[in-house]
């Protein structure tokens, strides 16, 4: 009598937590200060004869993570999307961290699967890369039954060309669109998260919010299968984090480029450029590609998370043979993918590893066309970004990369080159000295401390970079140093790497870089500004 009686839905947490069910109070629920140590103490015991009653064994039947139940190989029965069940025993999802069960909460359904697949379709048709993010948002379930491993799309492009809504895009395939994390959070909270996310899609926004020393580290963890062991306070060791979800990550440089990339290239697929085909051939109109995004989002927005769980409960619902079928099919695959990147690439340095993520993509994709009746016209991969993917991971040498990055970066700061054609002598801060041979042909130095902050931030080590200049004779030394020396600028002496004529040659001068012409520089397109 005189409660205001309203329907709640609360997190187990705070029910049986007495500081926490307190607060409740203001909600109508009959608990105060006084009261909270009875009711939580009622309210465990009730959970306890419900579980009782209904034969809900704890380790069977509740589990604090999604994805494969039942067994640990690729013959598990049961499959957790969310709080989605599959299969044969599959356990219902309960988890006591408040901030993890809100997240997969958002792994959930909004109106129709029709609706969605079509607009999918209409996604795929119009940007042939999306049909890539698609079948990646699609295919971890997949990883376990093949024996894959997981790997990483890492999309990559300037300002304002569309990466944050194609993440939307994938994280609508399996729930909600929003359902986007940030680099701009620990190791160890995405640790968490995506070991929460067994089975299902990671959607990981703007790299350029980490640390650079943080995201090809992350990008090697969530790529093996287990996670570092960790002790407990009070002594043992905790639960071992498992990873066996694909991730879709975004920034405006490549994973790849922070620092050496020797690991990350072998876990990394890189779609380079808009992924909605801004600025290609079949669309130059970049108002109608902003309508067509806007379009797709706000239709995802009301229907998603179908896809992803037709395309889970097809998977968890195939026979043993079925999916030793499908191990058939994969690894088949694997060797003719391998085979066409050895012809593309001969030695490729990690080749093998790419071609596995190929046949991968190839098969989720032909799954997808049976369970989803969604049609790749052009490939689930098409040839053209096949190939790019294959240039792209085959990388460079660290001081190779290093160097190429200096330059271009100085080049697309001409206005803060003295004595280049662009500075306008107005107040800049000066990042180095452009100057012309006598032959006509453009010379290059680098103030020290620009150049440095430039690097390490994109990851790379300094000293190593600058001594592998000074024995590759790129860098002029001088009084003090071998990889540097002092030069005049705007009245005044400041340390900088100055250019050798073999690293001219290499990377700068016109016959051999693509960005200048003659002593003059033709200037990348605006858009290019934001990737350095």
């Amino acid at each position: 009598d005189g409660f205001d009686l309203r329907q709640r839905t609360v997190d187990r947490a705070t029910l049986l937590n007495s500081r926490k069910i307190v607060d409740l109070q203001s909600s109508g629920f009959p608990v105060d200060t006084n009261t909270a140590a009875a009711v939580v103490e009622y309210l465990h015991a009730s959970e306890t004869a419900f579980l009782q009653k209904h034969e809900r064994v704890d380790g069977e039947f509740v589990s604090a993570v999604t994805g494969w139940h039942g067994s640990d190989d690729w013959q598990a029965p049961a499959f957790l999307f969310g709080r989605d069940r599959f299969g044969v025993n599959c356990p219902y999802f309960e988890a006591v961290n408040p901030a993890l069960s809100k997240w997969v909460g958002r792994y959930s359904t909004s109106g129709s699967a029709d609706v969605q697949l079509r607009t999918l379709q209409r996604v795929i048709d119009h940007s042939p890369d999306l049909a890539t993010v698609i079948a990646v948002a699609l295919g971890s379930p997949l990883l376990r039954v093949l024996g894959a491993q997981p790997f990483v799309l890492d999309i990559c492009s300037g300002t304002s060309q569309g990466k944050t809504k194609a993440l939307r895009v994938a994280a609508s395939v399996g729930g909600s669109p929003d359902a986007v994390l940030s680099w701009d959070s620990t190791p160890y909270a995405l640790e968490l998260h995506v070991n929460a996310m067994r089975g299902l899609a990671v959607c990981i926004d703007e790299t350029q919010r980490a640390k650079p020393d943080q995201v090809q580290k992350t990008v090697y963890d969530l790529t093996t299968t287990n996670g570092r062991m960790r002790g407990e306070k009070a002594g043992g060791v905790r639960a071992t984090s498992q990873f066996e979800s694909l991730v879709i990550a975004t920034g405006e440089q490549s994973i790849a480029d922070f620092g050496d990339a020797a690991g990350a290239r072998a876990r990394i697929l890189t779609l380079w450029g808009p992924p909605w085909g801004i600025g290609s051939a079949h669309e130059r109109h970049s108002d109608a590609t902003a309508a067509f995004q806007r379009d797709v989002i706000d239709r995802l927005g009301d229907h998603h998370g179908h896809a992803g769980r037709i395309f889970a409960g097809y998977v968890a619902g195939l026979t043993t043979e079925e999916r030793r079928g499908l191990r058939s099919r994969y690894r088949a695959l694997c060797n003719a993918v391998a085979a066409d990147v050895e012809v593309q690439s001969p030695g490729h340095p990690v080749g093998s590893r790419l071609a596995e993520y190929g046949a991968f993509l190839r098969l989720v994709g032909e799954v997808a066309e049976q369970v989803l009746g969604l049609q790749a016209r052009k490939g689930w991969v098409t040839a053209e970004r096949w190939s790019d993917m294959l240039s792209r991971g085959r990388g460079a040498d660290v001081a190779t990369a290093a160097m190429d990055r200096l330059t271009q970066w100085a080049l697309m700061r001409s206005v803060q080159l003295l004595d280049h054609p662009d500075h306008d002598k107005v107040s800049r801060d000066l990042i180095g000295v452009w100057s012309t041979s006598p032959v006509g042909k453009p010379r290059l130095a680098v103030v020290v401390s620009a150049a440095n902050d430039m690097l390490k931030t994109a990851g790379f080590q300094i000293g190593a970079v600058s001594s592998a200049w000074a024995e590759l004779r790129w860098v002029e030394g001088g009084s003090g140093s071998k990889v540097s020396k002092v030069v005049s600028m705007s009245g005044g002496k400041v340390r900088a790497y100055v250019l050798t004529e073999a690293a001219l040659s290499k990377f700068l001068w016109a016959e051999a870089s693509p960005t200048t012409k003659g002593a003059q520089v033709v200037q990348p397109p605006p858009d290019d500004e934001d990737l350095f």
